[in-house]
């Protein structure tokens, strides 16, 4: 698949209901994985301890957590995003306390040595070719500061079932039986993917980052999950159960490596 056809089916997919993707994965009473991840990169965020009215950027903001942390924190945010539909959403959270542009994240619309840390999360999955995201990234990076980069962990238990979710997309009869049974799966959800996706390993992610020019990063570990997808969206009490016992395992070395989500903590050299 050609990098602009996958980039073209990306923004489709995330272009079609924003409001439904931020109430899905934000607004629900139990935990998801997106929902854990903004929760755990704000700790870290927060843990940077940056001075008020300091410029951070998020790359593919979505429908704007991230940039509502930074506002709270009374830094100065700002989002880019590819969708539209995702600025709107961000938009009429954010107000006038974050700036949104859309654009490319792999030709950033920034001066060079901008930001004094830029996040992009759940990002890099969706490009075949990484490499020119984390050189932006880096370029718009001022030395000696830091960014944070998510990623979802190749070696998780909770995409075992994959291949059946992504048969099932492909056929009509199946998305009518779960639109008759009403399960909860949104359309964005039963979509025949148009897309390719490739999880990385920790090491490949650290791997990544250093050679894109970034000092030696840290690897971090959230959501352990075990019931793999799509079953914790059958089943979200017991999903949720599940990660409050698995996620005091996240200390454990060779349990940790299991864990569904990854972010990357790296400087730019000063």
């Amino acid at each position: 698949m050609a990098q602009s056809d996958q980039g073209r089916a990306v923004r489709e997919l995330f272009g079609s209901d924003a409001g439904a993707y931020d109430a899905r994965h934000y607004g629900a009473r139990y935990r998801t994985f997106i929902s854990d991840r903004q929760e755990f990169v704000s700790r870290l965020f927060r843990d940077l301890g940056l001075p008020a009215g300091a410029p951070v950027l998020d790359v593919a903001c979505g429908p704007g957590r991230f940039l509502e942390e930074a506002a709270s924190l009374g830094l100065a945010p700002v989002g880019i995003d590819a969708s539209g539909d995702m600025l709107r959403v961000a938009g009429t959270r954010l107000g006038p306390r974050a700036r949104l542009v859309m654009g490319d994240a792999a030709v950033l619309p920034f001066e060079s040595c901008a930001f004094d840390v830029v996040n992009c999360s759940g990002l890099i999955e969706y490009i075949p070719e990484p490499m020119p995201l984390l050189r932006e990234v880096l370029r718009v990076l001022k030395p000696g500061k830091q960014a944070l980069v998510s990623s979802t962990n190749r070696f998780s238990p909770a995409y075992i079932l994959d291949p059946f979710a992504n048969a099932a997309r492909r056929s009509a009869v199946v998305r009518g039986v779960i639109r008759l049974l009403r399960l909860p799966f949104d359309d964005m959800s039963l979509r025949e993917r148009g897309y390719r996706l490739t999880f990385h390993s920790p090491r490949k992610l650290a791997s990544l980052m250093s050679n894109a020019g970034f000092e030696p990063p840290q690897v971090h570990y959230y959501h352990l999950q075990l019931l793999p997808h799509p079953l914790d969206r059958v089943a979200p009490a017991a999903a949720t159960a599940c990660i409050r016992v698995t996620d005091r395992f996240l200390s454990v070395r060779p349990l940790r490596i299991l864990a569904e989500g990854l972010v990357v903590v790296a400087r730019r050299p000063a």
